[in-house]
This record gives structure tokens, sequence and C-alpha cells, in this order.
């Protein structure tokens, strides 16, 4: 019997200890279940490139939309050149809907990149797409001595990014441009 008792808790945990004497009892869960899936946690940031730096013109990217009405809608844009995760899971994961609480907006070569504020673009049904500019004047400077970098605070009024929806950046010619966004929560 004592030994069956060690041979469950192994199983259970490697560092579960048994009392013998006693019956065992479930305080709650043991351990997650195998089913549960990963997710893009409160507090998590996920960075995007966006890279024009070999072009002669200005390009449009976008994060987002799920269901690729925007870009039918739109026209061409560009996905993101590259991300901490890929772009395209990302676009299609905002079709769980994503809170954006903060966004660090940053060029790499011109601070003017910053002058074009990032669009939160709204995709209808009927065919039409609502454009609503992100305001960057009142953004802070993470970094005095950065003039490429301009954090965007979201957390009075956050961004939504369901299927419907997608930020759109236009990058300057010759211009590499990096988005980290801040995730507020993600749900169902």
């Amino acid at each position: 019997m004592e030994q069956e008792q060690y041979t469950m808790a192994a199983l259970v945990s490697p560092t579960a200890k048994v009392a013998t004497g006693s019956t065992a009892r479930n305080n709650g869960a043991i351990s997650n279940p195998s089913f549960a899936r990963p997710t893009l946690g409160v507090g998590s940031e996920v960075s995007f490139t966006l890279d024009n730096s070999a072009s002669d013109t200005a390009t449009d990217y976008f994060i987002g939309d799920a269901e690729g009405l925007i870009a039918d809608i739109s026209g061409a844009m560009e996905i993101a050149t590259s991300g901490t995760i890929s772009p395209a899971v990302f676009n299609r994961l905002s079709g769980k809907r994503i809170v954006v609480t903060a966004m660090n907006y940053e060029a790499t070569t011109n601070a003017a990149q910053l002058t074009n504020a990032p669009v939160l673009m709204l995709g209808e049904l009927n065919g039409g797409v609502v454009n609503v500019p992100i305001p960057t004047a009142g953004a802070k400077r993470n970094d005095q001595q950065n003039d490429k970098l301009l954090t965007l605070d979201f957390s009075k009024s956050p961004i939504l990014l369901d299927a419907y929806a997608a930020l759109k950046f236009r990058v300057n010619k010759n211009e590499l441009v990096t988005i980290t966004i801040s995730i507020g929560a993600a749900g169902r």
C-alpha cells in the first residue's frame, strides 16, 4: 500500500510529498488540463518588423484583419515582414479578439516616419472601411534621447482587434519600422 502511494505521487508530480497514515484529499485541480491551449496572455508583448528599407516608395503594412475583409476592400497592403510570432498567425489570432493597451512605434532611419499616424481600420460587411487615425501628437517618448521612438498608451481606451479590424502603418521609402504591441487581454 505504501509503495502504491509513492508510485501515485510520482505520477502526479516528481516533487509530491506523501504523508503515510493519512487519507488523500483533493483541494482542487492538480494540473492544467491536457486540452488547454496557448494564449496571448494579459501583459504579453508582440513585436513586428515592417521592412520597407529596399523600396523607393512608401508602402502600407497591416496587422490584424483575420478574415481578410479589409485587404479585399482596400486593395494591396503588405503583411508585417517578421515578428516574435508569425505575422500571418497573429493576424488569424486577431479574429479571436485581442485588446491592445499600448504600442511602441519605432523608426530605424528617420524620425519623420513617426508623423505617419497609425490607422485603425474597421471593415464593414457592406463593402466599406472606416479609417480611424490614431493620434501620435500626445504620445510619450520612451527615451528622451531617441527621437525615433513613440509609446502610444491606450489603457484608458484600448483598441480591439477582431475579425474585421486591422492596424495600418504607412512606412516611408527606405525605412524599417518596429511595432511592439502590449496585449491587455485576449478572448473568444
